[in-house]
């Protein structure tokens, strides 16, 4: 497999050019990695929690299907059998692949493409993460406030607003890049000949 460097034309702006509220590294922009990442079988399906520890020493991170994790589910139980092999360049850590089902990832990534979150990366201001919504469903959301009990979050596909409570269950992680299929322009309409 070829290694991927990552430039700036490579990054898609999701956020504003700013540093976090705390002064750390947290990028505030997404990398998007055209193509589809390198999935290879784990060995033995373990559920993601499990499999997230033996990736993270293998430079790999498990693969959770969100359309199968039901939204009276937790995604940590999802059983996986596969893993994506991470970049180069990314910093050491436990991630975690998402591939997107339906809008909840929108617009990182479309049905079927794959979300990179570093589960052991805590939410701060301004960052980007994969929450569970009140609803039950896993959406990518901005940071917009954080209290010692609640969390604000602005969905990236531009839903309402909503709140959760500061749990780490809810919280599965910090977004750290997309894979994508290349996207065409928009057609626009042809109009017909008037008659």
């Amino acid at each position: 497999m070829a290694a991927l460097s990552f430039t700036r034309e490579d990054r898609v702006k999701i956020h504003e050019d700013a540093p976090d509220a705390e002064g750390g590294d947290e990028m505030l922009d997404i990398r998007r990695v055209p193509g589809a990442p390198g999935i290879e079988p784990s060995g033995v399906p373990e559920t993601a929690w499990r499999l997230v520890r033996r990736a993270a020493a293998a430079a790999r991170a498990p693969l959770v299907e969100l359309a199968t994790v039901t939204p009276r589910h937790d995604l940590w139980d999802a059983v996986c059998d596969r893993w994506v092999a991470l970049p180069p360049g990314l910093p050491d850590g436990s991630y975690l692949a998402l591939a997107a089902a339906g809008s909840g990832l929108a617009p990182l990534a479309r049905a079927g493409e794959v979300v990179l979150v570093r589960v052991d990366r805590a939410a701060r201001p301004r960052a980007t993460v994969v929450v569970r919504s009140p609803s039950g469903d896993y959406v990518a959301a901005r940071v917009s406030e954080m209290s010692a009990t609640t969390i604000k979050l602005v969905p990236l596909a531009g839903q309402l607003p909503f709140a959760i409570r500061r749990d780490s269950s809810l919280v599965v992680g910090v977004v750290a890049l997309a894979w994508s299929a290349p996207r065409k322009p928009a057609r626009r309409g042809v109009r017909p000949d008037p008659a």
